[in-house]
């Protein structure tokens, strides 16, 4: 009964979205073209991961080739790992509910592989922040899931996808404002502003502070739509039914999740610096992110020196430092970075995090999304077995 409660609850009502840690893994990126309203096109919308368990590999492909075909609806929707997915297709024949654990509140779902390369993966449920829908038939009669879907049917992958972008409206909201202070960084000076759509507030936004208040469930289009209205100092108030965020994390948001390349000229044939520890939180950081702080906190480097460092590929590396940009952790001014010796560079990321020891011994994953190691449960909310 624990695992029932658990899927009405995280599934009708998710809150902020909160990013997962991931891995050093190349995505498999599905995206198409269809028609699209006037003055949009593909970049103008988030790109949303989800990852799937359980499945074998005709049914992975049958799945992947449905969302390869399907119209665009508000998002472009990419399969990727488990653990850094903003959504989770699971198999419903592969699920076994499991008794909740002494200090859990919920009980957890095992996974069973779909594949020889898997394993079983353990689904931590009262820690769950993402929507989650089961293929039919749920094998186990302890689980009724809030979603379900015919993996066969593209209809009902379609219905699915459209479900888990309605309860990803935070993290599009997030998305599309993230998009317009990008747009404007040039602008963003000093100052409180209201974005207002139609004589309705939908953030209050202080530039003296960088802190954001945005009002919930709200349509990410009435951003598009809305205007800026400098206000005086005094209207930095915000409304108390807002949630709070601020600028780093909603343009980190955006380029995370958008297919523009926002990362600025300077970067790409400048010498690279670290800052600061990035400002947002340690759970947001893949372990690319964190194997790029970690370079950099060695010593400063070109984008060049960069790839033959790390091995990661270009378009992952110039994606993840222009997370890093936005999230105040970068810059081209040696005058601005932290010093190079280590015990001087670990000052801001241990002020921000803890031990830099615990930052940089990540855990990283197989090629097939599976977690490895000791410790991953909290952080990544799920565990192979």
């Amino acid at each position: 009964m624990a695992a029932r409660s658990f899927v009405e609850k995280n599934t009708l009502g998710l809150g902020p979205y909160t990013e997962q840690p991931g891995l050093l893994q190349r995505e498999l990126i599905l995206s198409y073209r269809v028609n699209l309203p006037s003055g949009h096109d593909d970049a103008d919308l988030p790109c949303l991961q989800f990852g799937m368990s359980g499945f074998d590999h005709s049914q992975r492909h049958q799945i992947e080739g449905i969302v390869s075909a399907l119209p665009l609806q508000a998002a472009v929707w990419r399969v990727g790992p488990m653990a850094n997915a903003d959504a989770w297709l699971v198999c419903g024949e592969k699920t076994r509910a499991l008794p909740a654990a002494p200090q859990a509140a919920q009980a957890s779902l095992r996974v069973l592989a779909g594949r020889p390369s898997e394993r079983a993966v353990t689904l931590s449920l009262d820690q769950i922040s993402r929507p989650l829908a089961f293929s039919l038939p749920v094998n186990s009669q302890d689980v009724e899931p809030r979603f379900t879907f015919e993996a066969a049917s593209p209809r009902s992958v379609q219905a699915v996808l459209a479900k888990f972008e309605r309860c990803l409206w935070s993290l599009r909201a997030k998305f599309t404002l993230g998009k317009q202070l990008i747009d404007r960084e040039t602008e963003l000076k000093p100052a409180v502003y209201h974005v207002m759509n139609d004589g309705k507030l939908l953030a209050v936004m202080n530039f003296m502070s960088w802190k954001i208040g945005m009002l919930p469930d709200t349509d990410p289009q009435q951003f598009e739509a809305a205007a800026w209205e400098k206000r005086p100092i005094g209207a930095s108030a915000v409304p108390s039914n807002f949630f709070i965020t601020n600028v780093s994390e909603l343009r980190w948001i955006y380029a995370r999740h958008s297919a523009r390349n926002v990362l600025p000229g300077r970067y790409r044939h400048e010498t690279i610096y670290l800052r600061q520890a990035p400002q947002v939180a340690i759970t947001w950081l893949t372990d690319s992110h964190l194997l790029l702080v970690r370079e950099l906190s060695k010593r400063p480097a070109t984008l060049t020196s960069l790839a033959e460092r790390t091995g990661l590929p270009y378009e992952q590396l110039t994606r993840d430092l222009t997370c890093l940009y936005f999230a105040a952790s970068l810059t081209t001014t040696p005058s601005k970075a932290v010093k190079a010796n280590a015990r001087r560079t670990q000052k801001p990321l241990q002020k921000r995090w803890g031990s830099p020891s615990h930052i940089f011994n990540s855990t990283l994953q197989d090629d097939d999304g599976v977690l490895q190691g000791e410790g991953t449960t909290v952080a990544a909310q799920l565990r192979a077995e």
